[in-house]
């Protein structure tokens, strides 16, 4: 489902700050993935994920799924297949995260990714702010939800040092509960999107989360390639604070096409 014939994100390093994962999921298996559990009172090398709904699980298949046509029937993979996933697990079974976990975990993956996504939001904090300001000085894209909730961008997708994502559907639809500030940066797929289960079924579900994967899946691409910039198309007649630089266009960032 989102496929391109081209770079897939090789060598590129995108750390998930999530739920865990579950490998047992039919695009995750036999992937290698490393990263550490920032969860209080449980084992840090537990990477597996802790939310029945498999949150962060269905997220990564959409950012680095590979295909498996045994189990899905589909020609189905993730934006970067081939990029390589690390993983930040602070959410907890009730969906939850602590602000000290999610400090500890942006430190962790600042020192080893080139992009971090994030699709958590909460207070304001100084020091992930400074964590994040100096991340990004050095070169690493950090890409969050804007928020399901309307209005103004929730942190730290507020953050100067973030690209803020909101999500949009198939033929330019918006969801009616959007972020709607100028500080949004890209819309990307979230709406209605295709996701496999973990029991192998196909299915079609709504979250912003998605559309950051595929932010950073786009990125990914873009760094593997050596693309100067993320490219994205403008819908007519929908204000910048809905649409932000418009609809991140993976297949033009690959390409690094200059459209007028």
């Amino acid at each position: 489902a989102h496929q391109l014939p081209m770079s897939r994100g090789e060598g590129v390093r995108i750390c998930m700050i999530d739920s865990g994962v579950d490998l047992r999921h039919p695009l995750l298996q036999g992937l290698s993935i490393e990263g550490k559990n920032f969860i209080e009172n449980e084992l840090m090398d537990d990477l597996g994920d802790t939310m029945d709904i498999h949150h962060g699980t269905i997220l990564a298949s959409v950012l680095v799924g590979r295909e498996s046509l045994e189990f899905s029937g589909l020609d189905f993979s993730g934006v970067a297949p081939q990029a390589r996933l690390i993983v930040a697990k602070i959410i907890t079974k009730d969906g939850s995260a602590s602000m000290l976990s999610l400090i500890r975990a942006f430190e962790y993956c600042s020192q080893k990714a080139d992009i971090i996504t994030l699709t958590v939001g909460g207070a304001e904090s100084k020091i992930l702010s400074h964590l994040m300001a100096v991340a990004k000085a050095k070169g690493v894209a950090i890409v969050a939800t804007g928020g399901n909730s309307g209005g103004k961008l929730v942190y730290p997708a507020s953050d100067p040092s973030v690209l803020a994502v909101g999500t949009i559907g198939q033929n330019y639809k918006f969801p009616g509960s959007g972020p709607w500030d100028s500080r949004l940066a890209f819309v990307a797929p979230g709406l209605e999107v295709p996701f496999v289960t973990m029991e192998g079924e196909v299915r079609v579900m709504t979250a912003s989360g998605f559309s950051v994967m595929y932010v950073a899946g786009v990125e990914a691409i873009r760094r593997s390639r050596g693309a100067k910039a993320l490219w994205a198309q403008q819908v007519c007649g929908v204000p910048q604070e809905r649409q932000g630089q418009g609809v991140i266009d993976a297949l033009l960032t690959a390409l690094n096409v200059n459209v007028p």
